[in-house]
């Protein structure tokens, strides 16, 4: 008895086990029945196109015949020398014959070659048809020509067939003949399937010939703006699905004859594929009943079967209770990493003002003082304060240092700032680049060195005239669209396009190998493009080319994206010595402490300083003079207007002006959870980590001075 109560708690374990059996056995059954349903949906498909397209082929057969016989009559009749002889009487009486024969044909008749009537068949006043679309063509050279219309006499659709008339090789007249469309008519307006199943024929203009609606055919109603004319003009496909402008689906089919005659069969697609429908709903009235059956049957072996297992299962449950609190505690470990994370940029604020402060406050006091011990120690505190914040912040990020993740964008901002020192000035260069781009793994000198070839191939084919030079960069994804062998994934696509003189298709196959060049008579060495290729396709990425004479080329570069990127600490070499400087600086930091050691600092180091704490009343003092600050200084999280908005804003303002972001996070990529709309790497032109040294943020300011004011 304690057995069968021990077990009581654990029966609910039977629904479980159920819905577990049916996962199992409906997933199988259900792709069973997917693949019978659309194996069965394929096939009535394909049927319903094979008969509406052969039906559509045996229509236009006897339209065909049709033509072709009266063609025949007049041809041989063109051929007869009575009719050559041009000879009115004569001609009369051959004319009458064929009507006669043929009682469909209610006119047959000649014109000269001026386009006057010769000869009728039905005896009536001789007319001037040279103003006719069919004696026109004729005339022109056309061995057969024909014109849909609705006779003035008869008021009845009518067909006009007309033959060139040749004496010792010359054109003399045209023979015609005018015949009601009723035999078209008979093979097209009587077929009909289901209630909204029927056919139309329409000549080469889209113009109708015969249609169950005769007021269409005698209004001469064109039908250029039906959608399935449309959708077929560009396509050889001639069985499609369409729809009317009132929402109307339907399927049809349409071919076309020698004459350049469209016959359409159409139908509503409910109608058409109501077997279809019929058939959905038996598949899932017998896809539910096989569902309860099994239902039924896994849940009697679930009963059956289910005490074996009842020990498996508690086990099971002590396991999950013991990784979820295995789980807990690495989410308060996460949580603990957000944490130092984010107050890591008030301690380097605080470590910032220390350090720059006693730096300063070492220079100041002589070696004798006591106090100059002492502020060495401060100092010595402060960075050893600043290596702890940064193990917290290695901390937080998990990071990962076997890779060498680089910014591509950065790359080629470099390589424009080389590049416009010497470029001509009769040179546009126009630079794309896409916001918040992902790493590339790769080595940033290489690629310094392709791009700077590219950059100067293009500047050497436009040196005899101005031109524009655009860079693009954006991300693409290979994962539908293959580009040669690449991978599938994501990748960066740099593409370098000039307006310069363009490559032949010889210069293009050979651009790649060692030691060819155009450009041997300004010291080219054909060593350039040869490298770049080989240096990409190290990178495992792709270079191409397309291009055009006269009108210039354009280089593609494909290189596989780095998502999961660790972050990395940019190095900069450090001259032995403070560098100074006489400029005006406009600082901005809300951080008191920061400010005052900032202000300070840079006022040491000889420039003239400005320095704000509120972003929003620094951007109006730059509003007012925009012309008065030669470097911007900022922090990077602000309240209201953050560092990243007003360098926007100040770009805005004046596009050249030199930009340095100060940051309480590790480097650039620690604050990359930050959501914001506009791309750091374009707007500053160095990111500085707080706290900052005197001697490497002296080297940082002059080397960004100097770059822009060499540009």
């Amino acid at each position: 008895m304690s057995d069968k109560k021990s077990l009581k708690p654990n029966l609910g374990l039977y629904p479980k086990i159920l819905i577990l059996m049916l996962i199992i056995s409906l997933g199988p059954l259900s792709a069973f029945f997917f693949s019978i349903y659309s194996e069965i949906i394929s096939r009535i498909k394909q049927d319903t196109e094979i008969l509406m397209t052969e039906t559509t082929d045996a229509l236009l057969e006897n339209i065909d015949g049709w033509i072709d016989t009266n063609v025949r009559v007049l041809r041989t009749a063109s051929k007869q020398s009575s009719i050559i002889s041009m000879d009115k009487e004569k001609q009369t009486e051959i004319l009458k014959t064929i009507q006669n024969e043929y009682p469909w044909i209610y006119l047959v008749f000649t014109i000269d070659k001026d386009g006057v009537n010769l000869a009728r068949s039905d005896d009536e006043a001789l007319k001037n048809y040279s103003d006719r679309d069919y004696f026109k063509e004729i005339k022109s050279g056309k061995n057969l020509a024909w014109q849909t219309l609705v006779g003035k006499t008869s008021l009845k659709p009518a067909l006009v067939l007309a033959l060139p008339i040749f004496r010792d090789g010359r054109f003399t007249g045209v023979i015609a003949a005018a015949m009601t469309t009723d035999t078209i008519s008979r093979n097209v307006v009587t077929w009909k399937n289901g209630k909204s199943g029927f056919a139309f024929l329409l000549d080469e203009k889209n113009k109708i010939i015969a249609h169950p609606e005769e007021k269409y055919v005698l209004e001469e109603k064109n039908l250029s703006d039906h959608p399935f004319i449309k959708l077929n003009k560009n396509r050889t496909k001639n069985f499609l699905e369409f729809e009317y402008a009132n929402g109307h689906r339907k399927i049809g089919s349409l071919k076309k004859n020698d004459l350049d005659w469209s016959l359409i069969l159409e139908q509503e697609k409910e109608e058409v594929y109501k077997t279809l429908s019929n058939f959905e709903r038996f598949m899932y009235l017998v896809f539910l009943y096989t569902v309860l059956i099994v239902s039924i049957i896994s849940w009697l072996f679930a009963k059956i079967s289910v005490t074996p297992f009842l020990k498996m299962t508690d086990e099971a449950e002590k396991r999950e209770k013991s990784l979820e609190t295995r789980l807990q505690k690495v989410r308060k470990m996460e949580a603990i990493g957000t944490f130092a994370g984010g107050i890591a940029h008030d301690f380097n604020n605080i470590l910032g003002a220390i350090t720059t402060c006693s730096e300063m406050a070492i220079e100041d006091v002589s070696e004798e003082n006591p106090a100059h011990e002492d502020l060495k120690h401060i100092l010595k505190a402060a960075i050893r304060g600043k290596k702890l914040v940064k193990q917290i912040l290695e901390y937080s990020r998990s990071r990962n240092t076997k890779r060498k993740p680089v910014k591509l964008n950065k790359i080629i901002l470099e390589c424009l700032d080389l590049f416009k020192i010497f470029k001509p000035k009769n040179i546009e260069i126009k630079l794309n680049i896409a916001p918040k781009l992902d790493y590339i793994q790769a080595d940033a000198t290489q690629l310094h060195q392709v791009i700077m070839n590219l950059l100067l191939n293009a500047e050497n084919a436009m040196s005899s005239k101005s031109g524009v030079l655009t860079i693009t960069l954006k991300s693409i994804d290979l994962s539908i669209n293959k580009i040669n062998d690449l991978p599938k994934g994501e990748y960066l696509h740099l593409s370098v396009s000039d307006t310069g003189c363009g490559m032949d298709d010889y210069v293009i196959e050979r651009m790649f190998d060692p030691f060819y060049t155009t450009n041997i008579n300004n010291g080219g060495t054909g060593l350039g493009l040869a490298m770049s290729d080989v240096i990409i396709k190290r990178h495992k990425g792709i270079i191409t080319a397309e291009s055009e004479l006269s009108k210039g080329s354009t280089f593609h570069v494909f290189l596989p994206c780095f998502r999961v990127v660790d972050p990395f600490e940019e190095e900069y070499e450090l001259d032995s010595e403070v560098l100074n400087g006489d400029e005006r600086i406009l600082f901005v930091d809300d951080d008191e402490d920061m400010n005052y050691s900032g202000l300070k600092m840079l006022r040491r180091l000889g420039y003239e300083v400005e320095a704000q704490k509120s972003s929003t009343v620094a951007l109006n003092i730059f509003k007012n003079n925009p012309g008065k600050f030669d470097l911007i200084i900022t922090d990077r999280i602000m309240p209201g207007k953050s560092g990243v908005e007003l360098a926007h804003d100040i770009r805005e303002i004046r596009p050249n002006i030199p930009i340095i972001m100060c940051s309480g996070f590790f480097n650039k990529k620690d604050d990359i959870f930050l959501d914001i709309e506009h791309d750091i790497e374009g707007l500053i032109d160095e990111y500085v980590s707080k706290p900052y040294e005197i001697k490497p943020m002296s080297i940082i300011i002059r080397r960004v001075l100097d770059l822009r004011n060499k540009g």
